[in-house]
């Protein structure tokens, strides 16, 4: 999509809007940085300084263009010293300006211009000539400094647009310029007289020869005039208007997760995390955005990637951002990935335009003769290879299964838990998986309440003595005493008396003695049979034919096994026979079943007393069987209670010996019975549904009620890890496997990056060469427009407008100030894409004519750190003093409200989660970091009392110990201007003659030059180390004491006369933030892992300090090895994978990006496996061991 619409489709309306807000933001500009001193030029006292007052020879050697001492220009020593300050002021400013807002200001005034202006009481001093100026100081004392001068002289362009626009006067600035260079060298005199001439009718015309050296805001006059002419252009940019007010309909940009994470779409060549990606898929698509998101969180490096996907896609970019240190981190990202000299910088001053265009030049000689780059072999299949692996042992290992809900590595963990109880449990039962599947964890909860309950009520004896009465089906009271009554009447003589008499009537009728219960019933009532029997016939029927009998009468129930029928006359021979065994009296009606029983008898008496032996009926049998039948019902009645306890098994079949043993034990223990019929109704429904060996397994070992819980979740997780492990699921790979897969990850996803790199070349030079072969005008063009610029002034816009494609072509990537763009851009060109970075401390005015150039915009920044601040061309600190906010909202506010916002959630840039941390209400979003390896504080407090000076002081020793300690990178906080230049003599001061540590050099060329800073100008610097010398009036904002904590990398020494805790406690003062940063954080927060606490109970038996889940947020980090040579420092840090919650799906964000950081933040990153750890602990010891060890070696 394209935010640019064609001029003639505007509508009034949004034309008058753009017009109304055009002229607030002219008024904005126009009052930037104070009064515009190439018109208005001032003296200060720091700020200046005047060569007219200098020595003539060192006047001319500068002049000459060679580099000059200062004291080569002031000799006196008294002068020197002044000059000196001056000189140093000028260049803190100079420094400043190019730093803080990307603009060049260090110039030399030649001639010094001034006129009558009517009711204007100051009238204007305007430099004529113009020559750029470095200073460089010699030493780290800055005893001296060496000033250069740009060969380039050129004609005050604001006094030639004052000239022409106000007195109606055509100067040549061109021609002006050159009557300076006169054959014995500099001379500007020829060029006065000639504008002397040309303004001969302004009212009091007239040139000083003063020649000063100051700052002069070069690229203030093209932002103002930018907003004059025609508003259309303006206007017909969709992005600017909504900005002005005007009622835009903006196409909305939707997030595309799926697409982002495709990586066969993914154009960038740099580490982007989740959130990154999914900012540089919607931007790579058209979307105009704004992402709102904490300095350290990735947003340049966001940047760069979305560069490199614009250049993959053939299309132009522009970075614009004040802050200088912006342009170059992510210019040193481009360089990284080889697509740094596609970049162009663009800086207003006549000398950087003619680097500009010299680098245009260097491209276009250099690039079409360049080979494309061979993208290789495709590594997105070996990347998709290893991830299939890595995703499917985290399926494996945290799928979860039903009807339970967990997972392998849940049920391992669940299991480790048990393991480290007081009293582990033991228990060998496991379930059969029918069992298992009706256990879910709801009716678990159930069975181990209803054994609770069981165990709590005596179920069962914990001193593991016998219980006969253990498992015995009493179903309430009434059976418990119906069967405690039974046992007690049985073993009191009734027993022993009716069996006496059973033995005595069997005896006397020839059987056995019985000896089970079965027998003594069986018997006794075989006896009452044959009774019955020899009461309807004599003794004789049992040896009379039976068989025979039986068969003539036709009585046998079972017709297959009868004998056969006899005939006619044998079956009356037969009757005959039976009528003869009845004794007398009537013949019983059912003659032919009594016939059948006698033969039954005759056979089960034979079976149990021989075959000689007869049927017969003792006298006493009758007695005998009288006393059985109550005791028989009561042992059928017992037994069938008794069923599955050791009392009751085989009841029935036991020896009648063993018998009364039992009734004896079940009497001895007849308390028991009660117990028993309350644990029925509890137990009694497990039984049923298969749990009946493990409610018997936790009896026999007699566990406490207190213990139950764990034995059954033991149980139960057990039989769970059985299922788990077999081959009805899915299995993991070996622990090697994975760690290959990872490596291989790793390794693949780093080659698709660098194949992206390579293709976003590849695609440059293809364009450069079309461009070429199709634009040989502009080449042509181009080509002249050089020669021109080797005599006179450099005016890249003019060079620019000529060759527009062709420069595009072989410098894609532009980076410059917002603040510069109108004076270095031709108001025509436009470009695929406008990158606003630190748009939270810019405005729209001074970023509208940047925006306007882009089709698609990004707006980047951070809503929780300082807005945007006055700032004056000056170079004296005591007088400028903090310039305080602005009125208006910043860029990145007003571009929230019409553009779609985006976060990233994780900072990079933190080495300690202690810097981060206190920033939270600064965030827009919830922002995490990753812990660091120093264990001690990152933020410290100096209570330093007495005058500012010992502070100041304090905290220069703090600098210098920094310094002489370690190559960290460092930055001095001091609270106002006053403070940072009282700061900077007493750091020169105390390093005297020594040489100056490499920290230390101040060098801008430096991306990490030390710097001594106010409060009010800290946001957007970041060094190793800060030290503060602060105070409560300073941080009147969270912002301000944001911005400071922001600033460093490892750590904060504040030094103040105020312990903080006595710091105003007022909502919205900054000391609340540097209250928090102050309090210790725990060091331990716990893993939530029970494998890796079996893991740190191995680690800590083999002397190492092993600290338990260090840091907070998803980045912490399960267990952290303290180092064997420096107990201050951490050193391994080992990752688990057991979590809790949602399981992201394995990719780079986990598997490459957390390795990598916590490489980078001095971790030796260790990843182990719950099963590893939970099948052969020994050897993931030995795995950190040998990562402690060998990055110790």
């Amino acid at each position: 999509m394209s935010s640019l619409r064609p001029l003639n489709t505007l509508d009034e309306a949004r034309v008058e809007a753009v017009q109304r807000a055009r002229t607030r933001w002219r008024h904005e500009v126009a009052e930037l940085g104070g009064a515009n001193s190439l018109l208005w030029h001032r003296t200060s006292l720091t700020g200046t300084f005047d060569l007219n007052l200098a020595h003539p020879g060192g006047v001319a050697k500068l002049l000459s263009g060679r580099p000059t001492p200062l004291s080569d220009l002031v000799r006196e020593q008294v002068a020197f010293a002044d000059a000196a300050r001056r000189l140093g002021g000028i260049r803190d400013k100079v420094t400043e300006m190019r730093r803080e807002h990307g603009l060049e200001t260090s110039f030399l005034a030649i001639g010094l211009a001034t006129w009558t202006l009517h009711r204007v009481p100051v009238p204007p001093r305007a430099p004529v000539l113009l020559r750029a100026c470095t200073i460089t100081p010699t030493d780290a004392a800055h005893s001296d400094f060496v000033l250069e001068l740009h060969e380039d002289v050129v004609f005050n362009p604001v006094l030639e647009h004052y000239l022409r626009s106000e007195a109606h006067l055509q100067p040549d600035p061109a021609l002006l310029a050159g009557l300076s260079a006169q054959s014995h060298g500099f001379d500007p005199r020829l060029t006065y007289r000639a504008l002397e001439d040309i303004c001969i009718e302004m009212s009091g015309f007239a040139i000083g020869p003063q020649m000063v050296i100051s700052t002069f805001p070069w690229a203030k006059l093209p932002l103002v005039t930018s907003y004059t002419g025609d508003p259309e252009p303006l206007a017909a940019h969709d992005v600017v208007a909504a900005l002005a007010g005007a009622d835009v309909r903006l196409t909305p940009s939707v997030q595309d997760p799926d697409r982002a994470e495709d990586a066969a779409r993914e154009l960038g060549a740099l580490d982007a995390d989740a959130s990154q990606r999914a900012v540089i898929d919607e931007v790579s698509h058209g979307g105009d955005l704004v992402l709102d998101t904490p300095s350290g969180t990735g947003a340049t490096q966001t940047i760069a990637n979305v560069v490199v996907g614009a250049l993959s896609e053939g299309r132009t970019v522009m970075v614009c951002s004040e802050d200088r240190s912006a342009l170059q981190a992510l210019r040193r990202r481009l360089d990284h990935v080889g697509l740094g000299d596609l970049c162009l910088h663009l800086a207003e001053d006549p000398a950087s335009m003619r680097d500009t265009l010299a680098a245009v030049r260097h491209n276009l000689d250099r690039l079409p003769a360049e080979d494309e780059p061979d993208l290789g072999p495709d590594p997105l299949p070996a990347r998709a290879d290893a991830l299939s692996v890595l995703r499917r042992e985290q399926e494996v290992l945290h799928q979860e299964h039903g009807p339970w809900g967990l997972s392998l590595a849940s049920t391992e963990d669940d299991l480790s838990a048990l393991a480290t109880a007081e009293h582990p449990p033991a228990s060998r039962v496991r379930l059969p998986l029918d069992v298992l599947r009706t256990l879910t964890e709801e009716e678990l909860s159930a069975v181990t309440d209803a054994l609770i309950e069981a165990a709590d009520c005596g179920a069962w004896s914990t001193a593991r003595t016998e219980d006969p009465w253990y498992a015995a089906r009493l179903t309430g009271p009434d059976d418990a005493a119906r069967a405690t009554e039974i046992v007690g009447r049985l073993v009191s003589e009734k027993f022993s008396s009716a069996r006496q008499q059973a033995d005595t009537v069997c005896r006397a009728a020839g059987l056995p003695a019985p000896v089970t219960l079965t027998q003594w019933a069986h018997r006794l009532g075989l006896l009452s049979r044959a009774s019955d029997t020899l009461d309807h016939f004599s003794p004789g029927i049992y040896d009379a034919p039976l068989e025979q009998m039986v068969a003539a009468l036709g009585a046998d129930r079972d017709s297959t096994a009868a004998a056969p029928r006899p005939g006619a006359v044998a079956r009356a021979r037969l009757r005959r026979q039976v009528r003869q065994q009845l004794r007398p009296g009537t013949p019983p009606p059912d003659l032919a079943e009594r016939v059948r029983r006698a033969r039954d008898e005759k056979q089960e008496w034979e079976e149990v007393a021989g075959k000689a032996a007869r049927p017969t009926a003792p006298e006493g049998w009758e007695e005998a069987l009288a006393a059985h039948a109550p005791i028989g019902e009561d042992l059928a009645w017992l037994e069938q209670a008794l069923t599955g306890t050791s009392a009751g098994d085989e009841l029935s079949t036991t020896h009648l010996d063993t018998v009364l043993e039992r009734l004896v034990r079940l009497d001895a223990r007849a308390d028991r019975a009660p117990v028993a019929a309350q644990a029925h109704p509890l137990l009694a429904p497990l039984r049923e549904r298969g749990l009946g060996e493990l409610v018997d397994d936790l009896a026999r070992r007699g566990v406490p009620a207190d213990r139950v819980s764990q034995e059954v979740r033991f149980v139960h997780r057990s039989s769970v890890l059985d299922h788990l492990t077999s081959d009805a699921v899915p299995q993991q790979v070996g622990g090697d496997t994975v760690r290959e897969a990872e490596r291989s990850f790793r390794a693949a996803d780093r080659a698709h990056l660098h194949r992206n790199a390579l293709r976003a070349r590849r695609a440059v030079l293809r364009r450069l060469r079309r461009t070429l072969s199709g634009h040989a005008s502009q080449l042509g063009a181009w080509q002249r427009a050089l020669e021109e610029t080797k005599v006179g002034a450099v005016d890249a816009r003019d060079v620019i407008s000529r060759a527009p494609d062709v420069v595009l072509a072989a410098a894609p990537v532009l980076l410059a100030s917002q603040l510069a763009v109108p004076a270095v851009l031709p108001p025509d060109l436009t470009l695929g894409l406008v990158v606003v970075d630190r748009a939270g401390r810019t405005t729209t005015a001074r970023t509208a004519p940047a925006l306007a150039r882009g089709r698609q915009v990004l707006v980047v920044g951070d809503s929780g750190g300082p807005g945007p601040s006055h700032f004056a061309v000056v170079a004296d600190p005591r007088a400028e003093g903090d310039p305080g906010p602005m009125d208006e909202p910043s860029l990145l506010s007003r571009a929230a409200q019409v553009l779609p916002v985006r976060h990233l959630g994780t900072h990079y840039r933190a080495l300690d989660q202690g810097l981060v941390a206190p920033l939270a209400p600064l965030m827009p979003r919830p922002v995490h970091s990753f812990p660091g390896v120093e264990r001690a504080a990152s933020v410290r407090e100096h209570v330093v009392d007495g005058h500012v000076s010992a502070r100041v002081e304090a905290g220069v020793r703090l600098v210098l110990g920094h310094a002489r300690s370690g190559p960290d990178s460092l930055l001095l906080v001091t609270d106002d201007e006053a403070g940072a230049e009282d700061a900077g003599i007493a750091l020169r001061a105390a390093m005297g003659e020594d040489e100056r540590p490499a920290s230390l050099s101040d060098d801008e060329q430096h991306s990490q030059a030390f710097l001594v800073l106010p409060v009010h100008r800290v946001a957007g610097q970041t060094r190793d180390r800060v030290v503060w010398i602060g105070s409560p009036e300073a941080v009147r904002s969270p912002e301000a004491a944001g911005s400071v904590l922001a600033a460093a990398r490892r750590s904060v020494d504040l030094v103040t006369a105020t312990p903080v805790a006595d710091w105003p406690t007022g909502a919205g003062h900054g000391a609340a933030i540097v209250r928090h940063a102050l309090v210790p954080g725990a060091e331990e927060h716990g893993h939530g892992s029970a494998v890796l606490t079996e893991l740190v109970r191995r680690l800590r038996a083999e002397g190492l300090q092993v600290k338990e889940g260090v840091g907070h947020g998803p980045h912490a980090i399960d267990l952290a090895v303290v180092s064997e040579d420096d107990d201050a420092r951490y050193a391994v840090a080992v990752d688990g994978d057991v979590q809790r919650g949602p399981v992201p799906s394995p990719g780079r964000d986990d598997v490459r990006l957390r390795h990598d950081q916590l490489t980078r933040m001095g971790w030796v990153p260790v990843r182990v496996r719950t099963t590893d750890v939970f099948t052969d602990p020994a050897r993931e010891v030995a795995r950190v061991l040998q990562a402690l060890r060998g990055r110790s070696g």
